[in-house]
């Protein structure tokens, strides 16, 4: 995923969220259900030498929306889900 946008300032203390939801395909229906989500910092994202990439766990909203949480790299390696 890629996005771009203009920062102030002020910005640079917010957070960026990102949410996962599940919407129901079924004839009739407009359920949403929410998968989960994780954040990053502005300022973190826009430190050049950090590389955000790789697998994130999905955090229930209140947690997803204070931070993120990257998966084990010793799971990704056991076979479990793949890292590049």
């Amino acid at each position: 995923m890629c996005f771009s946008s203009e920062i102030s300032e002020s910005d640079r203390r917010r957070r960026v969220l990102v949410s996962l939801w599940h919407m129901s395909q079924l004839e009739g229906s407009s359920n949403c259900e929410f998968l989960g989500c994780m954040s990053f910092g502005v300022r973190h994202l826009l430190t050049k030498k950090r590389d955000i990439s790789g697998w994130y766990h999905l955090l229930t909203q209140s947690a997803g929306t204070r931070k993120h949480l990257q998966v084990n790299t010793g799971l990704a390696q056991s076979g479990m889900c793949y890292t590049s």
